[in-house]
């Protein structure tokens, strides 16, 4: 039921942070189009959609592939320690 895995991402991410959930639906047969240029368009939606729920300059987003993931301790660490590359204006 996509109403339960919606308050799922919820609890997961805390009752303050803002959750969407877009589709992509590409109408290019297999092999009709370049990757690249399919992965473009995604993360340009992503860009799309960070700025609509608020993300600001200072926030970190991170991007990946499903079997690229972080653990909880990484992710943690990100938010707490200084990490000059992601500070704004750098």
């Amino acid at each position: 039921d996509a109403s339960k895995k919606l308050n799922w991402l919820y609890q997961l991410f805390g009752p303050k942070t803002k959750v969407s959930v877009d589709y992509y639906v590409s109408s290019m047969k297999k092999g009709q189009v370049d990757p690249l240029v399919s992965e473009h368009f995604q993360r340009e939606g992503h860009l799309y959609r960070w700025k609509m729920n608020g993300m600001r300059p200072d926030d970190v987003a991170i991007t990946g592939d499903i079997d690229e993931s972080f653990s909880r301790d990484f992710l943690r660490a990100l938010q707490i320690c200084d990490v000059p590359q992601f500070r704004p204006g750098q």
